[in-house]
């Protein structure tokens, strides 16, 4: 998605610029904010990983609810963002990217049924998560 916003933006020429788009200082300035939001997901995937990996290697069957639940985090986060970088993307090329069956049409709708999803399981592993920070058990039901 992010390599197809930095394609089309620069493709695209704003009649009201009189410019190309990807010369305005705005739309470097979206396209780069896009480009860091994505970088830190795959950072903190690659965090993921690495800790699933040392716990692989350590022969770790089980974790405390504190690691449990950060791990937990961390995934609703990745989702989060990376849909709302989809969002993003489509709110900053506007109709231009809204054809039925146009690829980031088609990423954006099915980023929003899995952010739909995401949307309550981002918030209960949120609270679980800092429940366990402040030593409370992360179970929604305790």
């Amino acid at each position: 998605v992010v390599k197809d916003l930095k394609q089309r933006i620069h493709s695209r020429e704003r009649v009201l610029y009189g410019m190309k788009e990807w010369e305005s200082p705005i739309a470097q300035r979206n396209l780069a904010d896009v480009m860091v939001k994505l970088d830190n997901a795959v950072a903190l995937h690659e965090r993921y990983i690495e800790q699933v990996e040392a716990w692989v290697v350590a022969g770790t069957v089980t974790v405390p609810d504190n690691d449990s639940n950060r791990m937990n985090a961390w995934r609703s986060s990745i989702g989060k963002t990376t849909s709302d970088i989809c969002f993003r993307a489509l709110e900053l090329l506007g109709g231009m990217a809204a054809n039925s069956g146009d690829p980031l049409e088609i990423a954006a709708r099915d980023l929003f049924m899995i952010a739909i999803h995401l949307g309550q399981i981002y918030e209960d592993n949120m609270i679980a998560y800092g429940r366990t920070e402040y030593g409370l058990s992360g179970h929604p039901l305790l």
